[in-house]
């Protein structure tokens, strides 16, 4: 999986604290600030296509706007995003030159496949401030004003000045509150007293018995959903408690971060490259569990080393190589692979 310590991560945007997987940010050169700069007044930049799916291209050639501003390319028809949702995006950010040259993007999910997936207010605040409102199935031209960007401030590693203008282009593909879990029929689970037992609707309670772990995958489905079939190498958006057999340690859950519930983001196949790129997956196990179930899903599945993390285990999250982990997993939707077209052979 992406990363170690995690084993179910979500691609976070330069400040978000979760950590970008396959594609890291452009470090490409910077055109110096006065060159940056220009007297004609406002206009939005050129987008070279309102189509959600295809990586635009973003060219400025006026002056930035003293204020952040956002333009709808194309209007979508879902719900209506929040300030304390968790979007689902693909989108590019670009660092705004005003001479028509167009500096490499600091970041570009449509050309590296991963997912977006993170809280509106977790990004940059020109998001928390102008996403509110758009519709899901939206694509937007966003302008982040130094103020509302990383000011003075900018993440090391880019191609982001100091008070620099930023340009997003998004696709907003989902979005729900940052609790939402499983959203489907509750299942009537014959009693095994070999399985563990999960209560509570949101951040579940596990129980985990004593006695001797499964030595096959054990999967049961708790909530079964009524959404779209999940497919082998798409992207799911979940909500995830995973324990360790026997000490019944949580080694990590989306319910219980520093700031509240975070769902992540994990790809339908084994890590490995997407679009030429290295890119983590999930465990055997889990895919074995979840290619084909519904989203709206609740599943509880036992993993035994085998179909885990084998014979090394993963010291990073405390999981030995005889460790038998246990997830409850909500599915809260699935999206595309991400893979583009020239690199479909991968």
């Amino acid at each position: 999986m992406r990363r170690a310590a995690a084993l179910l991560v979500c691609l976070g945007l330069l400040v978000s604290g979760c950590g970008g997987g396959g594609s890291k940010p452009s470090a490409a050169p910077s055109i110096p600030p006065n060159l940056r700069s220009t007297d004609t007044p406002f206009a939005f930049p050129a987008v070279s296509s309102n189509e959600t799916g295809v990586d635009p291209t973003i060219t400025a050639s006026t002056s930035p706007p003293k204020e952040s501003m956002l333009k709808v390319l194309h209007k979508g028809t879902g719900r209506a995003l929040t300030g304390t949702d968790v979007v689902v995006a693909d989108f590019k950010g670009q660092v705004w030159e005003s001479l028509g040259a167009g500096l490499k993007p600091f970041q570009d999910t449509f050309a590296s496949g991963d997912l977006f997936v993170q809280p509106v207010n977790k990004v940059v605040p020109a998001w928390t401030l102008k996403l509110p409102g758009v519709r899901v199935g939206s694509r937007v031209l966003l302008i982040a004003a130094p103020q509302d960007a990383f000011g003075i401030k900018p993440p090391s590693g880019t191609n982001i000045l100091p008070n620099d203008t930023l340009m997003f282009v998004i696709d907003v593909l989902g979005a729900f509150p940052r609790d939402r879990g499983a959203v489907g029929t509750t299942v009537t689970v014959k009693p095994n007293s070999a399985l563990p037992t999960v209560s509570g609707t949101t951040n579940p309670t596990v129980t985990i018995p004593k006695g001797t772990a499964p030595t096959k995958l054990a999967q049961v489905q708790l909530v079964a959903g009524h959404g779209p079939t999940v497919k082998a190498a798409e992207w799911i958006a979940v909500q995830y408690t995973g324990l360790i057999w026997g000490t019944g340690k949580v080694f990590d859950s989306t319910w219980t971060r520093a700031d509240g519930a975070n769902p992540v983001a994990i790809r339908m196949a084994p890590p490995g490259t997407l679009n030429g790129a290295p890119v983590g997956g999930a465990v055997k196990g889990l895919l074995e569990a979840l290619i084909g179930q519904a989203v709206g899903t609740r599943m509880l599945v036992v993993v035994p080393p085998a179909l885990g993390y084998g014979k090394a285990g993963n010291a990073r999250a405390g999981i030995t190589g005889t460790d038998t982990m246990v997830f409850v997993i909500d599915i809260l939707g699935a999206y595309r692979t991400g893979v583009a077209p020239a690199s479909a052979g991968q």
